[in-house]
């Protein structure tokens, strides 16, 4: 049991971390900037992704730098809300964006 939560845990760790892979597809884990200014050769995961090659569209967060973006079969809803940026959501019956800016300060209900 202890080797499938470790595999988990690996799994996780690349999910979590992996935007950008090389020429051969393997995951640069290191790297968090923007696709503009990856090195070259480097590209985003989701551009050759099999997941998106078989048809099914992707909707991912989890990378600020990339901010909202949107394209026919591909989704990044991470608008950089814990940086200031706004919290995004994505209603998947019709393709609505919703926005909320961060506040400040929270209330506590009375």
């Amino acid at each position: 049991e202890l080797e499938d939560d470790l595999q988990l845990a690996a799994a996780m760790a690349v999910f979590t971390r992996m935007r950008m892979v090389d020429a051969e597809g393997r995951a640069e884990l290191g790297y968090t900037g923007s696709p503009q200014n990856a090195p070259p050769g480097w590209r985003p995961w989701f551009e050759s992704s099999a997941v998106r090659r078989q048809g099914y569209a992707l909707v991912f967060g989890h990378w600020a730098l990339l901010g909202y973006h949107r394209d026919h079969d591909i989704a990044c809803v991470d608008s950089g809300c814990v940086y200031g940026g706004s919290l995004t959501a994505l209603r998947l019956r019709d393709g609505t964006v919703i926005r909320e800016q961060v506040v400040d300060a929270v209330v506590a209900p009375d």
